[in-house]
């Protein structure tokens, strides 16, 4: 890996043909083609000659939906590798979009994650993890799939997080969240691995003061900021308003971070209340959570693919921690919101 190369961008693939037994996809660049179509388990011995730019060049945004395991629900010392099922976000999609609106879009993606077991139960959300975005399409329904990675697959991304817990002292942060993005090799397609950059907690010297307003660094591969994600914890002084009190919940339907340019909002990042079902009910416990992610309007494929790591993050560092976890198991509880 080598930071000080510039990413290339790499044009969309007008046709593919996968490298084992699958479907060719066509007209990928558009609307990448699904591998399934219904609610059967996804194929998992597929792998496809695809990279991240056929799935984000033409994407405006995505849908998110984190896959529900029972066994958290029932159980707080139960830690899942999480994976997420992602689609494509357009302008139909309502603000307060229910669960509804997720399921009924074809899956584009899948982002799943890779981790130790001792770290999952010792560390919860603070844990050592890799995601690996991997083209496998689908339903965004939940369909039996395995945790952990696929076996057979290839990854067009992968996020890795490092075990951190961080400590505040007055008006610095030592030990921040990260998590760095990575284009790996694909030499059937001469892709060298690339290293795209990395998002990072960035805490205020004012934060120690005014803790209510939170925000993270999304830098490219040269260290320099493309994006800045400011989350309003509850009452936001630059919006004059309480944007997040009581969000994502039924008082409250989303909670919002901006995602901003130059002090300028230019996309959005969600946590979406997923209505009146199982996701919405047991929400505490199951920590399954719907996002949308709204890119800027002149987001490149390297800016997109690091706020989706951007987004990943603040799932760690915000939303992980489930009710039914005893705060004294680990490292992990207690990291939510509580800075």
């Amino acid at each position: 890996m080598n930071a000080s190369n510039k990413p290339q961008e790499y044009a969309p693939l007008l046709t593919a043909t996968p490298i084992a037994t699958a479907q060719p996809l066509l007209g990928i660049a558009a609307q990448p083609a699904m591998v399934v179509m219904n609610r059967n388990p996804v194929q998992e011995h597929v792998v496809f000659n695809a990279t991240i730019e056929d799935y984000l060049a033409q994407s405006p945004g995505l849908l998110v939906r984190e896959k529900l395991w029972l066994a958290q629900m029932l159980c707080g010392a139960c830690e899942k590798q999480v994976q997420f099922k992602v689609a494509n976000w357009d302008q139909h999609v309502p603000d307060a979009a229910e669960d509804s609106e997720f399921t009924a879009r074809p899956a584009q993606f899948m982002i799943k994650e890779e981790s130790e077991c001792c770290q999952r139960y010792c560390f919860h959300q603070l844990r050592h993890l890799k995601l690996g975005v991997f083209p496998m399409g689908g339903t965004m329904h939940d369909t039996q799939e395995r945790s952990g990675w696929p076996v057979g697959v290839d990854r067009l991304l992968e996020m890795e997080k490092p075990c951190r817990c961080p400590i505040i002292c007055g008006c610095c942060m030592f030990c921040k969240p990260e998590m760095t993005v990575t284009r790996p090799a694909q030499p059937q397609r001469g892709v060298p691995e690339e290293y795209f950059g990395r998002v990072e907690f960035d805490w205020k010297w004012w934060n120690c003061f005014f803790p209510c307003e939170q925000y993270m660094s999304v830098k490219d591969h040269e260290d320099r900021e493309l994006y800045s994600l400011r989350r309003p914890v509850c009452c936001s002084l630059k919006d004059c308003a309480c944007v997040n009190m009581c969000a994502p919940s039924c008082c409250n339907l989303v909670h919002r971070t901006y995602i901003e340019q130059d002090q300028v909002v230019v996309g959005e990042m969600k946590n979406i209340f997923p209505g009146w079902n199982v996701r919405g009910m047991c929400q505490g416990n199951t920590a399954a959570d719907n996002f949308a992610l709204i890119y800027p309007q002149d987001a490149t494929v390297q800016g997109k693919s690091l706020l989706l790591a951007g987004l990943m993050l603040q799932n760690f560092v915000y939303w992980e921690t489930r009710s039914n976890q005893n705060q004294n198991q680990g490292g992990g509880g207690g990291f939510n919101n509580n800075y």
